[in-house]
C-alpha cells in the first residue's frame, strides 16, 4: 500500500543507493522459453548511527525504501524513477547508471 503523496527519500548528508533487478521467472507448464518477469527499481537511504556501538567503526543502517516497476533498464527509465523518489541534492550510489 502506498500513500499517493508520499515524500521523497534522502536529505543533505544522507546518501541513497539505487539498483534494479528482474523479478519473476519461468512458469511451469507454459513451455520452454516462456518467462514472466518484470523490472523492479529500488532506492534506499543509507544512514549512520549518531552514537556508534563500537569506537572507530562507522555503522550504517537502511532508512526509508522506495520500490517501483520500471518499463526497462534504459537510462531514461531509471532517471525518471530516481527523480520521482529521491530528493534533489542527495548523493546517489549505483552500480552502473
Amino acid at each position: 500500500m502506498v500513500r499517493p503523496g508520499r515524500d521523497k527519500i534522502g536529505t543533505e548528508g544522507v546518501h541513497a543507493e539505487v539498483d534494479e533487478t528482474y523479478v519473476g521467472g519461468r512458469t511451469r507448464g507454459e513451455g520452454r522459453g516462456t518467462t514472466h518477469t518484470v523490472i523492479v527499481a529500488g532506492a534506499v537511504e543509507v544512514r549512520e548511527l549518531e552514537k556508534p556501538r563500537r569506537k572507530g567503526v562507522r555503522q550504517c543502517y537502511a532508512g526509508r525504501l522506495r520500490l517501483a516497476l520500471v518499463p526497462s533498464r534504459a537510462r531514461l527509465a531509471l532517471e525518471d524513477f530516481v527523480q520521482a523518489t529521491v530528493e534533489p541534492g542527495t548523493t546517489i550510489k549505483a552500480n552502473d547508471w
